[in-house]
Parts: C-alpha cells; structure tokens; sequence
C-alpha cells in the first residue's frame, strides 16, 4: 500500500479533506522524520487516527467498518497460518505472492483499526479453517472463496456508508481495500489455474469452480444481492444487447449482503 499515493489520490478527490487534516505537509513530514520501518507500521494509524479527528463518524459507519475488520481479521490469520504450515506452499513465486498478500491483509487491519480507534472490535479468540490447509489445492480454494467473498462484502455495503459525511473519507478508504481484495482474488484465481483449476481471472456463471458455492450465489434479498450470473444492469437484460450471459457476468461484480457473508465466514471465527 503506498499511502503517499492514497494521500495524494485523496486530495485529488476531496480537496477539503486535506484542509480537515494536518496539512498535507505536516503528515509528511512526520512520516519522514520517523525512521523508514518505523512509518510503514506506524502510518496507517496515524492516518486513521487524523480521519477520526476530522470526521464526525456514525454509528452505522463505526458497525461497517468493524464488520469490514473482522473479515480482514479473518484473511489475515488464514494466510498466517498457511504460511506458517511447512510444505503448503510451494517455494518461490507462489509463497513471495502470498507472503505479499499477507502483508496487505496486515495493512489493511492497521488502517480500519487506526480509522476505528478505540471503537475497534478486539480480534477473535482464533479462527478454524477446517481441512483449507490439507494440501495446495484445498489452500488456494479455501483462498478465492475469501477473496471474492470479501470484494463482494465491500461492494456491499458501500451504500450504508456513502452519505458517511462530507468529506466522505470513510467510502474513501472502504474503495480503497476494496479494489486490493479484488486484485488478490484475481492473482489467487491465477495460482489455481497455474495449479491445475481451469477458469479466468475473473468470475464466469457464478462458477465456483471448486470453491465454496455460496460465494457466488444471490444474498438476501436477492433482488438487491443477486447472484453472480445477474445479466441485468442498470434494468436492462445486457443480453438483449448481444452480449452473451458469460460476457455480461464477467464483466460486472455483484455486492452481498452481510446475513451472507458472516454465513460464509462465521464457522471460521472462534469467539
């Protein structure tokens, strides 16, 4: 996470922002005087931290942020532990891959916590992945169904955060992790097909392809969290355009709901 760029891509949005915060230049430069670990670790709170000076959050916003922290709670441990198992992952690119993955997850966790602050929820007791770490295969299934559950539970609930005040810095970073998970789940779909698991980098049908099924299916209600196969954008059937339905479900994602979601993840979490 370069949160120079974030900074920089966050002024170019909303100007007013900046203002809100220490100046643009104070925050530099106190990242600058730290030394160059020490703000990798420390920045991610010390930016939450300056939003929650700036920005009078809600209740709801506070509820969605520390559901978006526990599923990245969840994806950190997951790749922990898989890293931590000896002989999962095979050497050189695909452990350098997850490894990276890893470390997002981890940056992710810092900067909804430092947004969060004392409102943070405390991290699970543990989390039990069942047999995810048996073998490579089951690892990288167990993976995508996390990924692309988690860049449907972003999508989501991007619309109970999107009046979140004004500036809106929360939605800000909500998209922000939002579009690394979708990277994730793309790169892990490419290690299963590297691995012997035919699909694209991106989602066909609601296809699982091995993972778990309920990723990819309708939330609740489904006419406002239909499953991934939804050729129907903005009203319109795409289809009747000439699209094939492959065409159109590859080229849209669809939100999910949170019931849904902690459905999906729940059995893993041991409160």
């Amino acid at each position: 996470m370069n949160l120079f760029h974030i900074l920089s891509e966050l002024e170019k949005v909303e100007p007013e922002t900046m203002a809100k915060l220490n100046s643009r230049r104070d925050i530099f430069s106190s990242l600058a005087s730290m030394g160059k670990k020490a703000a990798l670790a420390a920045a991610p709170i010390a930016i939450g931290s300056a939003f929650n000076k700036a920005m009078a959050g809600t209740k709801d916003v506070f509820d969605v942020f520390n559901y978006a922290l526990l599923l990245e709670y969840l994806e950190e441990d997951f790749y922990a532990q898989a890293l931590n198992k000896a002989g999962l992952i095979p050497a050189g690119a695909p452990t350098s891959a997850i490894q990276l993955i890893k470390k997002h997850e981890t940056a992710h966790v810092a900067l909804l916590k430092g947004a969060l602050g004392a409102k943070a929820n405390p991290r699970p007791k543990g989390f039990d992945f069942g047999p995810a770490f048996d073998n490579y295969a089951n690892f990288l299934a167990y993976a995508q169904s996390l990924e692309d559950t988690g860049v449907r539970a972003y999508k989501g609930k991007a619309g109970e955060i999107k009046d979140a005040g004004n500036p809106n810095n929360y939605l800000t970073v909500a998209l922000q992790i939002h579009s690394v998970e979708a990277r994730h789940a793309s790169h892990i779909r490419a290690m299963r097909r590297a691995n012997g698991v035919m699909q694209a980098n991106w989602i066909t049908n609601a296809e699982a392809n091995g993972a778990v099924a309920a990723v990819y299916g309708p939330g609740k209600p489904a006419t406002t969290f239909p499953s991934e196969a939804n050729v129907m954008q903005g009203g319109v059937d795409l289809t009747t355009l000439g699209y094939t339905k492959e065409q159109v479900s590859e080229a849209f994602d669809e939100g999910l709901d949170q019931e849904t979601v902690v459905s999906i993840a729940g059995p893993f979490i041991q409160s």
